[in-house]
C-alpha cells in the first residue's frame, strides 16, 4: 500500500514537473499527407513516407515486446530492419517473432507494449530483412549495467536508470549487457546509407544523439525518430541536454516535423522535405 500511494505521489510530481520544464521545441509543418503512422497504439511510429523508403535500410534502437512498427515498415516498404535490443525479455520476443516469418496476422495489435506474435503481419516478410543485434547502443564499446524497472512486469532497462531517479549506486537491480557505438554498428552491419534511425532507450537517447551526428554526411541517417524519454521523468539536467540534441540536430541540416505524445519528434534532413514553417 506505502509502495502504491509512493508511485502515485511520484507520477504527480512527475506531471507537475513536465508542465514547469517540458522543453519548447519548435515543430516545423509541411504539406499534408506526407506523415505517415504504422504500428500499435503503444508501439507505433509517425515517419515521413518518401520515394527512397522502400528496400531500405531501418535501424530501431530499443524494441521491448511491441515491434509492430518495424514489422509493418519490412511489410509494407520491403525494408531491412536492423533491432537493436539487449534486454531478456526483448530478446525472447524478437526470437519468436523471427521464428513466426511467413506467417499472416491472426489477431490486432493491443495498446499493452506486449504484443501478441500473431499479430504480426509476417506473410510477406523474408528471413533476412529483420536482423536482431543484442547490444546497447551506447557512448563506448564493451559492457554496460543495465539498470532493471521498478516494476520486474516491465521489460525497458536503462542504462542512465532514469526510471529511479537515475540512482548510480544500486547493487542489485542491473544486468551486465554488450554495448557499441553506433559506428561500430554501421561497420558491423556494413551499413553505407540508412533511411530511418528510430531511438527508444529510456533515457540515453542525449547521450548517443551527438556521436549520431558525428558521422560522415553520407552516413546520417535521413530520418530520425526520437523518444526524449526523461520528458516524462523531467529534471533540469536532462531537459539542457535535450535542448542541445535538439540544437545539434537542426545545426546537423535536421529539421523536427512532428510530435506524437508528449514526447516523440520526428526529425528529417532538410533536402527530404518541403518546409514551410509556422
Amino acid at each position: 500500500m506505502i509502495s502504491k500511494t509512493k508511485r502515485k505521489l511520484k507520477n504527480i510530481k512527475n506531471k507537475i514537473l513536465y508542465t514547469i520544464r517540458k522543453p519548447k521545441i519548435k515543430i516545423d509543418s509541411i504539406e499534408n499527407g506526407a506523415i505517415q503512422f504504422l504500428g500499435s497504439k503503444y508501439g507505433g511510429w509517425n515517419f515521413l513516407k518518401t520515394s527512397t523508403i522502400k528496400k531500405s535500410t531501418v535501424i530501431s534502437i530499443g524494441a521491448g515486446e511491441d515491434i509492430s512498427f518495424d514489422v509493418m515498415l519490412a511489410d509494407q516498404f520491403d525494408t531491412h530492419i536492423i533491432l537493436v535490443d539487449p534486454t531478456p525479455k526483448s530478446i525472447i520476443h524478437i526470437e519468436e517473432t523471427i521464428k513466426s516469418i511467413g506467417k499472416s496476422a491472426s489477431t490486432q495489435f493491443n495498446e499493452t507494449g506486449r504484443q501478441e506474435i500473431s499479430s504480426y503481419p509476417l506473410e510477406n516478410i523474408q528471413r533476412d530483412q529483420i536482423l536482431h543485434e543484442k547490444s546497447a547502443l551506447w557512448t563506448h564499446n564493451g559492457h554496460i549495467k543495465f539498470f532493471q524497472p521498478p516494476n520486474p512486469n516491465d521489460v525497458s532497462h536503462s542504462i542512465t536508470n532514469i526510471q529511479n531517479n537515475y540512482k548510480s549506486n544500486s547493487e542489485n537491480n542491473y544486468i551486465n549487457v554488450p554495448c557499441v557505438t553506433i559506428e561500430k554498428l554501421f561497420k558491423k552491419h556494413n551499413i553505407t546509407e540508412i533511411e530511418i534511425l528510430k531511438i527508444d532507450i529510456e533515457g540515453a537517447e542525449i547521450h548517443v544523439i551527438p556521436n549520431i551526428l558525428k558521422l560522415h554526411k553520407s552516413l546520417q541517417p535521413k530520418q530520425i525518430l526520437v523518444e526524449y524519454d526523461g520528458i516524462l521523468y523531467p529534471n533540469k539536467k536532462y531537459i539542457k541536454m535535450c535542448l542541445e540534441c535538439d540544437d545539434s540536430l537542426r545545426k546537423n541540416g535536421y529539421t523536427c516535423i512532428h510530435k506524437h505524445e508528449k514526447n516523440n519528434f520526428l526529425y528529417v534532413k532538410h533536402e527530404c522535405i518541403e518546409r514551410k514553417t509556422y
